[in-house]
């Protein structure tokens, strides 16, 4: 049941998922879109920063000691944390082949709706080809015509 095509390192005594011993968690990628999510919240108090009263007061700068170095601290540590991950990323190309073949090209149905202008109803015969695929039907990257 797992997609099992990419896995982040994973080091020696490393623990998996607490709630389901056999999954091992994406740690150092869920840190990265935690930490993306208080730069985006700092984004918005700079952007708050931008509304003047008469002139510039201290509570911009207030808020901007805060947010400039906690956002450069962060996202220093994001770009390193994934540096590591890319560097010793595991890929499993045969289980990539195996999953798209299995879903018998589902993942192509977008391309292939704006590759059919000609034929009369295509959203519906991509529907019908794609949505429960079998072994026995037709791939949806095949043309329609």
């Amino acid at each position: 049941t797992e997609i099992g095509e990419v896995e982040e390192p994973f080091a020696k005594g490393q623990k998996g998922s607490s709630a389901m011993p056999h999954k091992r968690n994406p740690i150092g990628c869920e840190q990265i879109v935690g930490l993306a999510r208080l730069l985006r919240g700092n984004a918005t108090a700079a952007f708050e920063n931008n509304a003047l009263w008469h002139e510039r007061d201290i509570s911009h700068s207030s808020v901007e000691r805060v947010i400039l170095p906690d956002s450069f601290i962060a996202l220093d540590h994001m770009l390193r944390r994934f540096t590591r991950i890319v560097s010793g990323m595991v890929v499993h190309p045969v289980r990539m082949k195996e999953n798209l073949d299995r879903s018998r090209g589902v993942v192509f149905s977008g391309t292939v709706l704006l590759a059919t202008p000609g034929v009369p109803s295509p959203r519906s015969a991509i529907s019908r080809r794609c949505c429960w695929p079998t072994p026995r039907s037709r791939p949806c990257y095949r043309p329609l015509t």
